[in-house]
């Protein structure tokens, strides 16, 4: 039962992948995110123009894609979202692949898990 549920989570993340991939608002959205290093949903209805509705179905797409999760930090009220390793290795995969990305972004570096002793590549 494990494995068929490990591989039912796989299929759905990467449907999600997929929803967002083709979905410039996401895209936009989870940039936004990888720019502010975390941020609130009212921040995002001001810089988006999309509704509440709209931001938290694309946000918890990124979440059920694992590319963002909810702040752990409940004190820092502004960055309700912020980026997962896994979503900063898709923003570092757009940042090489796009020079408007790297220019939005500017300087960048993906912060490694806590549990992880990989060092990123140069």
């Amino acid at each position: 039962e494990v494995v068929v549920m490990n591989v039912v989570q796989q299929v759905e993340s990467t449907r999600n992948f997929v929803e967002i991939t083709d979905n410039a608002e996401a895209i936009q959205i989870l940039l936004l995110i990888a720019k502010e290093k975390g941020m609130h949903v009212q921040d995002m209805m001001k810089t988006t123009k999309l509704q509440p509705a709209e931001i938290f179905d694309i946000c918890k797409k990124l979440e059920m894609a694992h590319f963002i999760k909810e702040n752990p930090h409940p004190e820092e009220l502004n960055k309700r979202f912020i980026l997962t390793f896994d979503g900063e290795l898709f923003i570092e995969n757009l940042r090489n692949l796009f020079p408007q990305v790297k220019d939005l972004l500017g300087r960048w570096e993906i912060n490694l898990p806590e549990n992880s002793n990989t060092k990123p590549s140069s």
